[in-house]
C-alpha cells in the first residue's frame, strides 16, 4: 500500500504504468535511450514539453551526467525495462490460470479435480474470446461485481472473527511477529513464499494505470480493497485457530452454509475480472514496448475512444489463451501454479523499486536519504520474499524465469536490431546533391502519379531511396517521403499530428 498506492503510482508516464512507462519517463528527462530521442520535432508537441529540472539538488545533476556518459548504464536500463515487462507478461499468463482455477475449485469435492480443470479451461476460452470487444464494452459490470465480492468477503471475515477467535487480532503486535520467526526459524522464512501471494496484484495495478487515474486507485484501494482483503484474511486466521486441518481449502471451508453458493458464483466472476485486468495490463505494456522499438510489430487496436489506454492485440491474446490452457493442464492445481506465480511478480517488483528510485533521485530530486530509505527499505523486504520463493524453483518456479529469459532475449535482440537499423539510416541519409542528380538524369524515367516512401527518419531522405532507383530506374512525378513516429505520450493534439516539409 505504501510503496505502490502512495509512491509508485505517481511515477507514471502520462497516465501509463509498468516498467516501460518508467523507462520512457527516464529517457525523456535523461539522454539514456539507445535510439536518439532528443529531436527538435518532439519539442514542438505541447504534451512533450518538459520543465528543466531545478538546480537545487547537485547530486541529481551529477548522476544525470554520469548516466548520460555511460553506455553500460544505457544497456542496463533498457534490459531492466525489458526484464520487468517480460515478467509482467508472464504474470499475465499465470494470473488467469491461478485465479479462475482457485475460484472453480469450490466444486472440487462434488465434481472432482478433472471437472474443475475442464470448467476452468472453458471459462478461459470464453474470457479470451471476448477480449476483442475491449474493456470499455465488457467492463460495465465489473465495478458492481467487485463491490459485491468485497462485501461478501468482509461479511464472512467478520463472521469468522467473532465466532471462532477474536484473539487473532494480537498478531498485529510486533512482538508476536518476532516470536513467530524465532519459534519457527526456517519454516517461518519459507512461509513468506505463501504470504507473498496475498499481494501479487500490486504490480498489475500499476501496469493497468492507463485504464484509470491515480486518485481513483488511491481512494478505492485505501477505503475498500485493502480493508476488505485484510478482514477476509483475519477471519480465515480465526477459523484456522479452531480447524487447523482445513488449511488446504480455507476460503471455501470457512464460508457459512447459506452464503456458500452465492459466494462461489461471485468468486468465479471476481476471478474472471482479475484475469481481465491482468490481460489488459499486459496489452498496455506491450503497446508501450512497441512504441519504444522493443517488441516485434503487432497490430494494436484501440478499443475505446474515451480511454486511451484500452488496447487489444489479437496475436498476443490468443498466445496468452493457448499458454494459459497449457499451464492449467500441466500444473493441474493452484498450489503448483502458485510456485511459479510468486517469482514472476517479485522479480518485477524489484525492478520497479530500482527504476522508481532512479526517478526519485534524478527527476523528482528527492534528498539522498529519502531515496535510500525507499530503495533499501523495500529492496530488503522484496529480497526476503524472493529468497523464500526461490526454494520453489523445482516445483514450478522455473516457468516464469524461463519464460522471462525467453521474452527478454527476443525483445533485447529486436531492440538491438531496431537501433542498428535506425543508426544506419541516420548516418547514411541521402544528400541534396543526389536528389538533383536523380532529377536531371535522363535514364531515370518519370512515371505519372504520386509515390509514397516510408521511413522512421524525421529529417532527411532514407538510404533505401538510392537502392530503389538502382533497382527500378524510375520515379513518380510527385514523390512524398513519409515518416510515421510513435510518441510515448498519452495524446497528441490534432493540429500537431502532421508536420509538412
Amino acid at each position: 500500500m505504501i510503496k505502490y498506492v502512495f509512491i509508485v503510482l505517481w511515477a507514471n508516464d502520462n497516465g501509463n504504468g509498468g516498467a516501460f512507462a518508467l523507462y520512457s519517463l527516464i529517457c525523456r528527462h535523461i539522454k539514456m535511450s539507445l535510439i536518439p530521442n532528443e529531436q527538435p520535432e518532439d519539442r514542438e508537441l505541447s504534451n512533450y514539453k518538459l520543465e528543466t529540472p531545478s538546480s537545487q539538488m547537485k547530486q541529481a545533476h551529477k548522476l544525470k551526467q554520469k548516466l548520460e556518459g555511460s553506455n553500460v548504464a544505457r544497456v542496463v536500463l533498457v534490459l531492466l525495462a525489458i526484464m520487468g515487462t517480460s515478467m509482467v507478461i508472464g504474470d499475465g499468463i499465470l494470473t488467469p490460470s491461478i485465479s479462475v482455477l482457485s475460484a472453480v475449485s469450490g466444486i472440487s469435492k462434488s465434481l472432482g479435480q478433472d471437472a474443475v480443470l475442464g470448467i476452468t479451461i472453458a471459462i478461459l476460452i470464453v474470457l479470451f474470446s471476448i477480449q476483442r470487444f475491449g474493456t470499455d464494452k465488457v467492463g460495465f459490470s465489473f465495478a458492481p461485481i467487485i463491490l459485491v465480492w468485497f462485501l461478501f468477503i468482509v461479511r464472512i471475515g467478520f463472521y469468522n472473527l467473532l465466532k471462532y477467535d477474536i484473539g487473532v487480532l494480537r498478531a498485529f503486535y510486533p512482538k508476536y511477529i518476532y516470536d513467530y520467526f524465532k519459534r519457527n526459524g526456517k519454516n517461518g522464512w519459507l512461509s513468506l513464499g505463501g504470504v507473498f501471494l496475498c499481494i501479487t496484484g500490486s504490480e498489475a495495478m500499476f501496469a493497468d494505470l492507463g485504464h484509470f487515474n491515480v486518485r481513483a486507485i488511491q481512494i478505492s484501494f485505501s477505503f475498500i480493497t485493502c480493508p476488505s482483503i485484510v478482514i477476509a484474511y483475519i477471519g480465515q486466521a480465526a477459523y484456522l485457530r479452531k480447524f487447523p486441518d482445513n488449511v488446504a481449502n480455507t476460503f471455501y471451508e470457512c464460508i457459512p452454509g447459506p452464503l456458500y453458493w452465492p459466494t462461489f458464483v461471485v468468486a468465479v466472476a471476481a476471478a474472471i475480472i482479475a484475469s481481465q485486468a491482468m490481460i489488459s495490463g499486459a496489452f498496455s505494456i506491450i503497446s508501450q514496448a512497441l512504441s519504444l522499438g522493443c517488441f516485434p510489430r503487432v497490430r494494436v487496436v484501440h478499443t475505446s475512444i474515451k480511454h486511451h489506454g484500452q488496447v487489444y492485440i489479437l496475436e498476443i491474446n490468443y498466445m496468452f489463451m493457448i499458454t494459459c490452457i497449457v499451464v492449467c493442464a500441466a500444473f493441474k492445481t493452484t498450489e503448483k501454479i502458485s510456485h511459479a506465480y510468486g517469482i514472476a511478480v517479485i522479480g518485477d517488483m524489484m525492478i520497479t523499486t530500482t527504476l522508481v528510485s532512479l526517478i526519485m533521485l534524478v527527476l523528482w530530486e528527492k534528498s539522498l536519504w529519502r531515496v535510500a530509505l525507499f530503495f533499501f527499505g523495500f529492496s530488503f523486504i522484496e529480497l526476503l520474499y524472493l529468497t523464500s520463493q526461490l526454494i520453489k524453483f523445482i516445483g514450478g518456479g522455473y516457468f516464469p524465469i524461463a519464460s522471462a529469459m525467453f521474452l527478454t532475449s527476443i525483445m533485447g535482440i529486436w531492440h538491438y536490431v531496431h537501433k542498428e537499423r535506425y543508426m544506419f539510416e541516420l548516418k547514411n541519409k541521402v544528400s541534396s546533391a543526389y536528389l538533383n542528380e536523380v532529377a536531371n538524369n535522363p535514364n531515370v524515367r518519370r512515371v505519372p502519379g504520386i509515390g509514397l516512401l516510408y521511413s522512421e527518419l524525421v529529417q532527411g531522405i532514407p538510404p533505401i531511396f538510392p537502392h530503389l532507383i538502382a533497382s527500378i530506374p524510375s520515379v513518380h512525378s510527385i514523390l512524398v517521403f513519409v515518416s510515421i513516429k510513435t510518441i510515448p505520450v498519452s495524446n497528441v493534439a490534432s493540429e500537431e499530428r502532421f508536420l509538412f516539409r
